[in-house]
């Protein structure tokens, strides 16, 4: 995953080990890649191409991602699953692990602790991440309206 997102995931608990990859440098990334000598990639991405070329330089023995509307990156893969915008993206998570046999219905959650202190704001409290970055960010934004509604 890239430095975006790595942070993130030593939140996750059962990671056994979390690989940053240097995105932008496609060519190390790849090399990176084959070097762990993988079973099987899942893509979790549902836009960036550069996640199918690297899926597919990763030298896996099986890889799996999304087949999403005019993108044509699933063509790379060995089995793919329709991203669907009117489902949840956990569900659509869920949809493609299932091609490895994987089935789940726990509902996501980070280490207890591992949310960071913030000083002069008590805990418990709630981050609202209001505006997503990434490719194709304007699929993935929410009306303000709603975001007041929901804090």
């Amino acid at each position: 995953m890239g430095p975006n997102t790595a942070a993130v995931a030593h939140l996750v608990p059962g990671a056994d080990e979390v690989v940053e990859l240097p995105i932008h440098r496609p060519d190390g990334a790849s090399r990176q890649l084959r070097d762990l000598r993988l079973d099987a990639v899942l893509d979790f991405g549902s836009w960036p191409r550069i996640n199918a070329v690297l899926s597919r330089l990763s030298g896996a023995r099986f890889t799996a991602g999304f087949r999403t509307a005019d993108q044509h990156r699933h063509h790379v893969y060995d089995r793919h699953v329709d991203h669907s915008p009117a489902s949840h993206e956990i569900d659509n998570y869920r949809r493609r692990a299932g091609l490895l046999g994987v089935r789940g219905g726990s509902h996501p959650r980070l280490l207890p602790g591992a949310a960071p202190e913030v000083p002069g704001l008590e805990s418990p409290y709630a981050v609202l991440h209001a505006w997503p970055g990434g490719t194709r960010k304007e699929l993935k934004q929410w009306p303000r309206p709603r975001w007041a509604d929901l804090a």
